[in-house]
């Protein structure tokens, strides 16, 4: 991750490429795809670019997923195919690994850290009737949802979900487990059965909601013989580490921009289909418009010195927001100066708009993009930044007069989500390492610590990539009789 290249591909943004360019980039991008899925590319590549894909694939983590049966779901309504597939196997293998700690009948504790709508914990108590379940979330309006959810979905004769909104650190969730476990005791903190197995679960525990779990996970191990509970098991899978506290970085990441991290979310390994031929491939229409929405942004930045302020109209443009984009993505420099007079204060100034999220419908054509673009930065391009030979051709349709620059930033985009995973893999083996340490060092100061000379951290590939479950990797604390470890 340290060598030249690599820095500077991580480290040059697409928009600031197509203004200056920097790297001397191959022309055939597709190629890039085939040769790091495997298939020989139509055209040789540059030997750097070679070695560089045959080393990111040697050094990433293996997404293969675990051979699993899960249980069915007692609904799926409300949920993409994409979400069913990750609760009904995170939610089995949950109760798989809570039927194996010692001593759980009708004892175990599950919390859901994160419970959003609470899909996985309506799951988890179908499938674990007796356990006692705590679902806790940051968001009132998402908790209120999950209850009516419940509600209208379980048995009445099932145990109910307990709910909890807590905005979670390590100190405020070990709080809100030590007061829910009192209370599920009636307020015997010296219960007779004994201290009370604890299972923490997160779907999508994003930014640094992750390493946070795994230290209040830690702390508990080290201090559970002054508590009523101890922890028997943990499954977390995290997400946007775009949104990790810089603190929380891997040290061998640390020197990367903060935009890096947002391309651990990308999954090149399913952007190509091949049949039986190399040259019987198909490109994921999914994974062509993402391609050509970020080179014809990039574009965009080469043609804004030929535009000029439109005239001001009454027509209200709205902007497509979106639930699923993290509010604080950074946002590139794609604004113009429209000469608006701002409303309030002394003197006029200019208010430059954005462009904004767009829909898919503006990228099927260069032109196409450009009127959008018109109407949301309230400008008129030249006729001369309009590509008159292509209009409306969807695969090819791009600036005729600069297919070099467009097919480079093709290459730029697609090499850096190649390193995508690579970044996620130094991500999820510095968690791993750390609280491998973490458990280690507990035991080695405590030989009464029994509970931390039992359990065994590992990473299992929960999901299935082609079902659009990009985050895959759980990782998994369990107990040392536990062999759910043995993966396919």
């Amino acid at each position: 991750m340290d060598s030249p290249l690599v820095s500077k591909l991580l480290t040059t943004h697409p928009n600031e490429y197509a203004a200056h360019p920097s790297l001397n980039l191959p022309q055939n991008w597709l190629d890039i795809l085939l040769f790091y899925n495997g298939y020989p590319p139509n055209a040789p590549l540059p030997q750097e670019i070679e070695a560089l894909i045959t080393s990111i694939r040697h050094e990433q983590l293996p997404r293969s997923p675990i051979m699993m049966e899960a249980y069915p779901l007692p609904s799926e309504q409300g949920m993409s195919p994409k979400k069913a597939h990750e609760v009904s196997r995170m939610s089995t293998y949950v109760a798989r690994l809570a039927k194996t700690v010692p001593g759980s009948a009708n004892r175990v504790h599950i919390v859901d850290i994160g419970a959003g709508q609470g899909y996985l914990t309506c799951a988890l108590r179908t499938h674990l009737p007796s356990a006692r379940i705590l679902a806790l979330d940051a968001d009132t309006a998402q908790t209120a949802g999950a209850q009516r959810w419940e509600e209208r979905l379980l048995p009445k004769t099932h145990l109910p979900i307990d709910h909890k909104v807590v905005f979670i650190s390590p100190d405020s969730l070990l709080a809100a487990v030590d007061d829910w476990v009192l209370e599920t005791s009636g307020g015997d903190c010296n219960a007779t059965e004994g201290s009370v197995p604890v299972i923490f679960v997160g779907l999508h525990a994003c930014g640094s909601l992750t390493p946070d779990i795994l230290r209040a996970f830690t702390k508990v191990v080290s201090t559970s013989s002054r508590r009523n509970w101890h922890p028997a098991g943990l499954v977390v899978v995290g997400c946007c580490y775009n949104l990790m506290v810089p603190t929380d970085y891997p040290p061998s990441l640390k020197h990367l921009p903060a935009s890096a991290y947002q391309l651990a979310a990308q999954v090149p390994s399913e952007w190509i289909k091949c049949k039986s031929l190399p040259e019987k491939y198909n490109l994921e229409p999914a994974a062509a418009l993402s391609i050509r929405k970020v080179v014809y942004r990039a574009l965009l930045e080469t043609v804004l010195d030929r535009s000029k302020a439109a005239p001001i109209s009454n027509v209200k443009v709205t902007d497509t927001k979106s639930a699923t984009v993290p509010a604080r993505w950074s946002r590139h420099n794609t604004t113009v100066h429209s000469g608006t007079k701002q409303a309030n204060g002394p003197a006029e100034v200019e208010t430059p708009h954005r462009l904004g999220r767009l829909r898919d419908s503006a990228y099927t054509s260069w032109n196409n993009f450009l009127r959008e673009a018109e109407k949301r930065l309230k400008v008129t391009f030249d006729d001369d930044v309009f590509d008159t030979e292509l209009e409306g051709d969807i695969e090819h349709g791009r600036i005729a007069s600069d297919t070099v620059l467009y097919n480079s930033l093709s290459s730029l985009h697609v090499l850096r989500c190649l390193l995508g995973p690579l970044i996620e893999t130094h991500i999820l083996r510095y968690r791993l390492d750390w609280l491998v340490l973490q458990l280690a060092g507990i035991s080695s100061t405590n030989s009464n610590q029994t509970s931390a000379l039992e359990l065994h951290s590992k990473l299992v590939n929960l999901f299935d990539q082609s079902t659009g479950s990009g985050r895959n990797v759980a990782i998994v604390i369990a107990s040392g009789s536990f062999d759910f470890f043995k993966t396919a």
